[in-house]
């Protein structure tokens, strides 16, 4: 009798179930959450490691999913799904010692940092942390919280894009060869290599082989497979989905705009209050300035903070809500927090991608207007501290027909140029 724990989205099951399916074996299954479940005492003794698949033939736990394929291949012969020459054997080998070696944590490594980490940077950290610390294997314990941590920013990241560029290129050079994987038969190198194509696929990276026509056809035949549709793609239920439609899609499966949390009290969330409060309140100091240009100036500056205040506070909480929904407090971007949310909300291929232009431009006008305000009201303080006796009278002239102060706009003017140009002076291109 054979007995299946695995789940659906398991790269590591699935390549197994596609074999079952290959060999025509019956078997009784028990899907797993990967929730917790894989952590249950009795499941551990199962398998030590607490992951899937664990195979059970006659009450005996087969583990390792490459070695489940060589098990199934030896127990149960026909079909073969290893080649009979000693060389093509060995290339299975090679590609099942590279997936365990190598391919496998990049996978995981390059989903979590996508498709899977919005639903944990929901979670508190303490809680998160807790998850993944139950793994006996703390290499992927480490692996798991820097990508939940920093995202595609990880350390990690960049090397799991090139175990799968070395996948990549063995696999077009294998195909020039043969049909499949290892040889012109389908066999255990094609079963363990699937899974992973798949994920690349889900993950929206398979523009990866476009430079590789022979994996394009080679790919285009095992997605209509029939053991892979049925073991694979056929199983993927609505939730199994989710992750990776969210993820092309560009937003997540849930939208909490207005819950609240109340920040930590550290140096880093009082450096962010100082800098929302200097950006709110930024601009009073020009009421003095501009209160002799306005009628009624006392009521005026009152009516206009009544009017402007509510109007900032509502600003900053929906576009701060608006940058948290798509980035997580721990890897938030304080330099360029719209550029980030833009670059992870936006996709090509989804709609909202048509209004990042609109929202530079908008970005853009708003820094026109504050440079207009800023050189505006820097400009009459020499005028303002003429009539105050602070600077000679000449800083008071205006323009006979506009009323500009002239002269005090050519001083600050000039000072602001050579000023610029000291500034840039020496300045290298990465700066």
């Amino acid at each position: 009798m054979l007995e299946h724990y695995h789940n659906i989205n398991s790269v590591c099951a699935q390549k197994v179930r596609i074999a079952l399916r290959e060999k025509g074996l019956e078997v009784k299954e028990h899907l797993l959450t990967l929730r917790g479940d894989q952590h249950d005492p009795a499941y551990r003794k199962l398998n030590p490691n607490g992951v899937v698949p664990t195979l059970v033939h006659d009450g005996k736990p087969i583990i390792e999913s490459s070695l489940i394929l060589y098990y199934l291949d030896d127990t149960f012969p026909e079909p073969p799904l290893m080649p009979r020459e000693p060389q093509l054997r060995h290339r299975v080998r090679l590609y099942n010692k590279l997936v365990d070696e190598y391919l496998h944590n990049s996978c995981m490594i390059l989903t979590f940092a996508t498709a899977f980490r919005p639903n944990f940077i929901k979670m508190p950290r303490e809680a998160w942390l807790a998850e993944i610390n139950k793994t006996p294997l703390k290499r992927r314990a480490e692996y798991k919280r820097s990508v939940i941590e920093h995202g595609l920013d990880s350390e990690f990241v960049s090397e799991a894009i090139a175990q799968h560029e070395k996948l990549l290129s063995w696999m077009a050079e294998s195909l020039q060869r043969g049909r499949y994987l290892a040889g012109n038969a389908f066999s255990n190198a094609d079963c363990a290599v699937i899974p992973y194509i798949l994920r690349l696929e889900l993950l929206k990276l398979a523009n990866m082989w476009d430079r590789y026509p022979a994996i394009a056809d080679w790919w285009a035949r095992m997605r209509e497979w029939p053991s892979v549709k049925a073991a694979v793609i056929d199983r993927m239920t609505d939730m199994d989905w989710a992750p990776f439609r969210n993820l092309a899609l560009g937003r997540l499966a849930e939208y909490h705009p207005f819950r609240t949390k109340l920040p930590a009290f550290n140096l880093s969330t009082l450096n962010i209050l100082g800098k929302m409060g200097f950006g709110a309140l930024g601009g009073f100091e020009f009421m003095a300035i501009f209160a002799g240009e306005t009628k009624g100036g006392g009521r005026a500056v009152g009516r206009s903070v009544l009017v402007a205040a509510p109007l900032i506070a509502v600003l900053f909480i929906l576009g701060t809500s608006s940058v948290m929904v798509f980035t997580g407090a721990s890897d938030l971007d304080l330099v360029s927090p719209i550029s980030q949310a833009l670059t992870r909300g936006a996709r090509p291929d989804d709609t909202g991608y048509s209004l990042i232009p609109l929202t530079i431009l908008g970005l853009f006008v708003i820094r026109v207007a504050q440079a207009s305000l800023a050189f505006t009201g820097t400009s009459r303080l020499p005028m303002v501290a003429g009539w105050d006796h602070l600077l000679p009278a000449w800083f008071t002239r205006l323009h006979p027909k506009w009323g500009t102060p002239v002269e005090s706009v050519l001083v600050v003017g000039g000072v602001t140029f050579i000023a610029g140009l000291v500034g840039v002076a020496g300045v290298g291109r990465q700066e």
